[in-house]
């Protein structure tokens, strides 16, 4: 398979190399329209201007693209954007809930709030439910590097920028029909158009559903069946040209069974074993008002309001493998509201209910005379957030001598964690001569976070006559001051070099996970400074883009999640601060228009992420250097290769096929066990995944047939050790990816 990706990759690059060589005359001949790279309008400064113009690493995908590629989610986008991947919590908590997105490995490890920010339309999404389905997009940014001088939320990493499709004048209609291996299928709706001359409105609604490709070998039944039911509802109102004012809801609820810990690694299989059948459930909806007013010459005045909640109920098997569920009755602690009674308990579960609000307000107001462009805004949030977490570790379950006093076992937790800030914001770009534009920003973030709560612990064995209790209450507060600056020099109308330099920050926190009182003291900010030169750049008469990149990041007091044990010897999770860190890499994404009909696509990103000076200690001050070590969850070189593909067939039908190869980098995962070494971590291997679309398009009618992961690879992206057992063969698990999936599309749209 190694061999196979070379030679595909190495065929791709062959392909535009010759592909871009000089034409010959009668070649030039052609009309230059005949197989051109469109022109790509962005709006990642608060503005649509052209991809070429915006100095900063930018991927851009538009909804017609993200189609005809099956990308559906953010996981989709692994290898399709440079720098682009995600961390996970581990052991500790290996579900959705727990997923953060990073960028250059800023945000690898999962803190308390991402470093990289998904927005839709303008408007912060909160980490909680943050991986809603791309329901009906316009467009897709990935704007990698701070954007806190343009966005309400500071993003110390980058941000998703997703654009919905607005309601307009004009009637508009999709249908789609989805079936699938494992029972799979999904049924999506979408129609806009005018109801009025001033009033346009839509709705778009989809369900899906399927079995999942894992299965439990115990109970013979799938293990990771999915139900989503999507809806979301616009409605514009223009009463005049430069007033639009957009309303919006959504809701989204998903039922089944998470991963979680996953299947054995050594069996290279699809089986999860799990002792329980609780159904998941997670429930995200949200509404926002978006108003856009141009009162004068080259101004605009936004306004964003918005209001999101989500809600998830997931329980998952802890040690993923069969137990005995003997059940246990331990005391809990008179006057606390968690566990004031005997609590009965058996297996080894957990089961972790959250429930999330998050408001948010925001304006701007952005002028441009052709010269000088500017934009100032503010922002202010509040979120709320209400955590209960089940904990069970019964006297039936296996277990290693050394950890033998610490089972059975319960834990009874319910904690807030409110945060709320606001920030002031503002860049401006000059133009002193026509090559040149020269741009600034800078920002003010503040942030305070509240924690309240009480926990429960009773080790049956050493404290059933005085279970460990603990009331929680604090508060921090958090503030910053950054910039950016960048320059800009034309080469040429179509060639266009850069470089920026920019500030990124963090807000810090308190643990989620406090085992006592003293161990929810709070972590600090997290900042960085980013270094980028790019060059973007149109040649051979439109034939061939290509956005080039080269960054270096050195990060401060770098949030890490790590796994400790407390003073009873029980290993808790908590967020430290690394001393130093840097990342430093290279992207290129290039597209050529090779003939008519036939478009060439790479993108490719290299990135080297390191700890400068980080001491990891765990209690009794025993401590171990990780100077030099690379981040976690951070595959160095990442990439995809693509063909995009149309010609008549004849009969007013016509074929069009798009192909990828998706290479993903190994990276390292830590050891979960609560039993690993201090440091300990798992590799994960690369992995490889093709993918195959072919469509029939005859006027609005398009039937597609597909194959994701053309070569049926056994692939897998998060590895954990069982929880109290040491790591060996049988005590290690995976997430896997999905395996071959054959599918055919309908669809209808005017």
């Amino acid at each position: 398979m190694t061999k196979l990706h070379n030679v595909l990759l190495g065929a791709t690059g062959l392909a535009l190399i010759l592909a871009a060589t000089p034409m010959t005359a009668a070649a030039q001949s052609q009309p230059a329209a005949a197989s051109t790279v469109e022109e790509v309008v962005v709006t990642a400064r608060k503005r649509a201007e052209s991809l070429l113009d915006v100095p900063m690493s930018v991927s851009a995908f538009s909804g017609e693209q993200l189609r005809a590629a099956g990308v559906k989610s953010a996981n989709d986008l692994y290898g399709r954007a440079p720098g682009l991947y995600f961390s996970n919590a581990g052991a500790a908590a290996p579900t959705s809930d727990f997923v953060y997105l990073s960028f250059r490995g800023v945000g690898a490890n999962a803190g308390q709030e991402p470093a990289a920010g998904v927005f839709i339309d303008g408007m912060y999404q909160p980490q909680l439910g943050f991986d809603i389905g791309f329901l009906d997009l316009a467009q897709l940014e990935v704007l990698r590097g701070p954007q806190g001088t343009l966005f309400g939320r500071n993003t110390e990493a980058g941000a998703l920028n997703l654009v919905t499709r607005k309601p307009d004048q004009d009637l508009h209609v999709r249908l789609e029909g989805e079936a699938a291996r494992f029972d799979a299928w999904r049924l999506f709706g979408a129609v806009s158009g005018p109801l009025s001359d001033k009033v346009a409105a839509g709705i778009s609604a989809e369900h899906a559903d399927g079995d999942g490709f894992t299965y439990n070998p115990a109970t013979g039944k799938p293990q990771s069946p999915t139900r989503r039911s999507s809806v979301r509802g616009a409605l514009r109102f223009t009463p005049t040209d430069q007033l639009d004012i957009v309303l919006s809801a959504d809701a989204t609820r998903r039922k089944g069974n998470e991963i979680a810990f996953g299947a054995p690694l050594e069996c290279h299989c699809y089986a999860v074993y799990a002792d329980n059948d609780q159904t998941d459930t997670k429930d995200t909806s949200g509404v926002q008002l978006n108003i856009d007013w141009k009162f004068g010459p080259g101004l605009t005045l936004t306004s964003i309001t918005g209001l999101r909640k989500a809600k998830s109920d997931i329980g998952f098997d802890f040690d993923g493998t069969p137990t005995g569920q003997q059940p246990t009755t331990a005391n809990g602690v008179t006057g606390s509201t968690v566990a004031p009674g005997p609590v009965t308990f058996g297996g080894m579960f957990q089961r972790l209910r959250l429930n999330q609000t998050f408001k948010s307000q925001e304006l701007r107001l952005a002028g441009d005379d052709g010269r000088f462009t500017w934009l100032i805004g503010l922002y202010g949030f509040k979120q709320d957030q209400h955590q209960v977490r089940d904990f069970d570790v019964g006297a039936g379950v296996a277990h290693d001598p050394a950890v033998a006093y610490l089972i059975p076992l319960y834990i009874r937790e319910d904690f807030t964690n409110d945060r709320k800030g606001w920030a002031a914001f503002g860049q401006a770009s000059w133009r002193p001569a026509d090559r040149v534009e020269l741009t600034g920003g800078l920002r003010w973030s503040d942030e305070s976070v509240d924690i309240g709560g009480q926990r429960v612990r009773n080790i049956v064995q050493l404290e059933n006559a005085h279970p460990t209790f603990f009331a929680l209450a604090g508060d921090k507060d958090f503030s910053n001051l950054s910039s950016m600056v960048s320059i800009r020099y034309d080469l040429t109308p179509s060639v266009k070099p850069y470089f920026t330099i920019s500030q990124g920050w963090k807000a810090g926190g308190y643990n989620r996970f406090p085992s006592t009182a003293a161990a929810a003291l709070p972590y600090d900010s997290e900042s960085s400074v980013n270094y980028e030169l790019g060059l973007k750049g149109s040649f051979l008469d439109r034939r061939l883009t290509a956005n080039l990149a080269a960054f270096h990041i050195d990060i401060s007091d770098q949030q890490l999640l790590t796994v400790t044990p407390d003073a009873s010897g029980v290993p808790v999770t908590t967020i430290t601060n690394a001393g130093k860190s840097k990342s430093q890499g290279v992207e290129a994404e290039l597209s050529l228009a090779a003939s008519q009909g036939l478009r060439l696509s790479l993108a490719g990103g290299y990135t080297r992420a390191r700890y400068v000076h980080f001491l990891q200690c765990a209690a009794a001050n025993v401590c171990i250097s990780r100077d030099g070590d690379p981040f976690e969850y951070t595959p160095e070189l990442t990439g995809t290769a693509a063909i995009d593909y149309q010609r008549p067939l004849g009969g007013a039908w016509t074929l069009e096929a798009h192909a990828d190869y998706r290479y993903v980098g190994g990276s390292l995962a830590p050891n979960g066990s609560f039993l690993a070494a201090l440091g300990e971590e798992i590799k994960v291997p690369a992995y490889r995944r093709a993918n195959l679309r072919v469509s029939a398009v005859h006027d609005r009618l398009k039937l597609t047939g597909y194959v994701e992961n053309l070569f049926d690879t056994y692939d897998y992206t998060v590895v954990q050790g069982a929880s109290f057992f040491p790591t060996g063969p049988g005590q290690t698990f995976v997430q896997p990816l999905a395996p071959r999936t054959v599918g055919v599309v309908i669809s209808y749209q005017f």
